[in-house]
């Protein structure tokens, strides 16, 4: 997969003499290419930064989605997805989650407009040049290996391979990885270094191909500069699958020395060494990523069999902890009767691997379910201390918190999720909707929701509450209209399922929910 092709400039708007921006505590500074708050300086992307001060400037006129694209992107074709995403993460630099918004005002359908009052300060300097990274500068995403495979049958090796590189020198120090959603959304896709430069930022890009023949594997990769767009570092591995541990453990440290980054060998870092237990939690964690019921009932089967083969492979336990814990919660086709056995994996992984962040988190998913709000906290408490910047940990939190009847901490938890990763999949609005619905506010829960289901139409908990949604706010045609596409979805979904997917404890929050469901004549049997 080739990167290179035309270079996107940042766009410079600044106007000279004008380039400082005063509001409330904030100051944006585009000379210093900076955002502070009460002094102090905030960590935004570029790209965040461009559109921050392009809204700014223009703050007399609503500003249209076609106004950014033409602006930010220089008028380059992007989806709706990346310029919401965009504004999103304006918001989140501002701390402007809730409604009425402070600062950036969505008019629907028509644009956004930066709202708040703004000093302009006087300065002499002229506009800065484009400053393309933060921090150290060093900020690299690893895009998706392509599969060049005679039969194209590996790319789930491919993306394995990809996803555990990612992690792995996401544990250097003063090294930032773009996390995966980033990288798997440009999946075949031509993206040329300078816009991924300027719109996110990146310093460094690693790429390359694996080809499978057998039980022999060839893994070829360069490594790019942003700035220059030229191969700083490119390589050749071939071996066996056996080797493909080694092969890793070598990648990351030459990468690491070529960053002049410190990085530590975790040779085994998946949590094992055998090669067909590894192949098999890779196809499982393919399968995984669709997120659709049959494809997890096939993960489950790979997890299964690496564990098999492999009986200390943490991993793998902790990943059929969550597709039994899911299995259980849709009444999915050899579905357990309760949640002991999820519960059981979860805490056999945490028995192998006490460092697994995602192990303490998959307890803590399925505890969620069960309402047992002490430990399920806990659990996730020790996932974050082991794991402070992983996204899905927090997310997940957020969503079991909501499940708690405990709104308010769960937004808290899941504005960390979407501040840590901002190009998290569509689905993950609906915990933030969630959120909304449980503390009755319905029209931001709505702006949360609806675009989920443009994305994912057929994601059930998103019908399931705006079902409730409707019901609650007298809006029983539209309340009618969910139940009949969630019966045309899943007809066997009923109000039991409902009930078992949200478990709230709180007696008060149990009732509406369930009374709500029978105002919308929710199937019940």
């Amino acid at each position: 997969m080739s990167i290179f092709g035309g270079i996107l400039e940042v766009p410079q708007t600044v106007r000279v003499g004008v380039v400082i921006y005063q509001f409330d505590k904030f100051e944006l500074d585009y000379t210093k290419f900076e955002l502070n708050h009460a002094g102090q300086q905030i960590h935004v992307e570029p790209q965040t930064l461009t559109l921050l001060h392009f809204l700014i400037q223009n703050r007399d006129q609503l500003i249209s989605r076609a106004d950014m694209i033409e602006t930010i992107w220089s008028g380059r074709a992007v989806s709706d997805w990346a310029v919401s995403a965009a504004i999103k993460a304006a918001r989140i630099a501002l701390g402007d989650v809730d409604t009425p918004r402070r600062y950036i005002r969505t008019i629907h359908g028509k644009g956004v407009r930066f709202v708040a009052h703004v000093n302009e300060v006087a300065s002499g300097a002229a506009p800065p040049k484009t400053k393309l990274v933060s921090d150290n500068g060093l900020h690299l995403i690893i895009l998706p290996l392509a599969d060049f495979s005679e039969r194209k049958q590996n790319q789930y090796l491919a993306d394995g391979i990809t996803e555990d590189l990612i992690n792995d020198l996401g544990t250097a120090k003063n090294l930032r990885v773009a996390p995966r959603s980033a990288s798997f959304r440009l999946q075949n896709e031509e993206t040329a270094p300078g816009f991924l430069r300027d719109s996110m930022g990146i310093s460094h890009i690693l790429e390359g191909s694996i080809r499978r023949s057998d039980s022999r594997v060839r893994i070829n990769l360069q490594l790019l500069e942003t700035e220059t767009e030229t191969q700083v570092w490119s390589d050749r591995y071939d071996g066996t699958m056996g080797d493909i541990f080694d092969f890793q453990d070598t990648i990351c440290a030459k990468i690491a020395r070529n960053l002049k980054v410190q990085f530590s060998a975790l040779s085994g870092r998946s949590g094992t060494r055998n090669k067909d237990a590894y192949e098999h939690c890779l196809k499982g964690r393919a399968e995984y990523y669709q997120y659709k019921p049959a494809s997890l009932a096939k993960a489950l089967t790979h997890f299964e069999a690496a564990t098999a083969a492999d009986r200390s492979y943490a991993e793998a336990f902790a990943y059929q902890a969550y597709c039994r814990t899911s299995n259980y919660v849709f009444t999915w086709p050899g579905a357990d009767d309760d949640l002991s056995g999820a519960e059981e994996l979860a805490r056999k992984a945490i028995e192998l691997d006490e460092s697994s962040a995602i192990a303490f988190a998959r307890l803590g998913w399925t505890l969620g379910f069960l309402a047992d709000r002490d430990r399920t906290i806990e659990a996730f408490e020790k996932a974050l201390d082991l794991d402070p910047s992983n996204a899905e940990v927090w997310h997940s939190y957020g969503e079991t918190l909501n499940r708690l009847a405990l709104p308010v901490d769960a937004l808290r938890r899941l504005e960390t999720a979407f501040a840590i990763d901002s190009y998290a999949p569509p689905s993950w609005e609906f915990a933030r909707g969630h959120s909304r619905i449980l503390l009755q506010d319905y029209d931001q829960a709505l702006e949360y929701l609806l675009p989920v289901l443009d994305r994912v139409p057929g994601f059930i908990p998103a019908r399931v509450q705006l079902t409730r949604l409707y019901a609650e706010t007298d809006r029983l045609g539209e309340a009618a209209d969910m139940v009949a596409s969630i019966r045309k979805l899943a007809p066997r979904y009923r109000m039991e399922n409902a009930l078992r997917m949200f478990p709230y404890p709180d007696a008060a929050h149990s009732k509406r929910f369930k009374e709500a469901l029978e105002i919308a004549n929710f199937p019940e049997v």
